[in-house]
């Protein structure tokens, strides 16, 4: 049972990950964790917010409120993120701050072995470095702007409330 990001990056230096999805599924797993102990008065909102995950072509991997993940299988042959995916999330970043031009936006992508987080539509990144500082930067993030999330679309008020 993946508990934190230590055991997500054991598991990549093991190559333990068969594809991309079980890649995320830990890192999703992980980060509910670490986001419970390290933000612990506002556990229950992050609970939540966290429960939502989209996994719809053309869109990102995973989004929870504004925050936007693109994740990579990881692979021990890495020496960064790819170009690629990297363009694909300054993409749904653009569209998103097209779309919702008041709301501040995140992106997050991934291979396991590093990590890159942006804020808006500015390709200069918050954090580019190891997977492992990357998480600690990233929970940091989240604790510090987690009622500044916000709720900005139906699918993100029906994935919360429900209704």
């Amino acid at each position: 049972m993946i508990t934190d990001f230590t055991m997500v990056y054991k598991r990549i230096t093991t190559s333990s990950y068969p594809n991309e999805a079980s890649f995320r599924q830990d890192f999703i797993e992980a980060l509910k964790n670490e986001l419970s102990f390290s933000c612990r008065r506002k556990a229950s909102l992050i609970n939540v917010i966290l429960e939502y995950k989209i996994n719809k072509r053309k869109r990102a991997d995973t989004k929870i409120c504004n925050i936007i993940f693109e994740f990579e299988r990881p692979s021990p042959t890495k020496t960064g993120i790819s170009t690629a995916k990297r363009q694909q999330l300054f993409s749904y970043l653009s569209d998103m701050h097209k779309k919702y031009p008041q709301t501040a936006f995140y992106g997050v992508i991934t291979n396991g072995w590093y990590m890159e987080i942006y804020k808006e539509t500015s390709q200069v990144p918050l954090y580019s470095g190891r997977f492992l500082d990357g998480a600690k930067y990233l929970v940091m993030l989240i604790c510090i702007n987690i009622q500044k999330f916000s709720i900005i679309e139906p699918d993100d008020f029906i994935a919360i409330y429900g209704v």
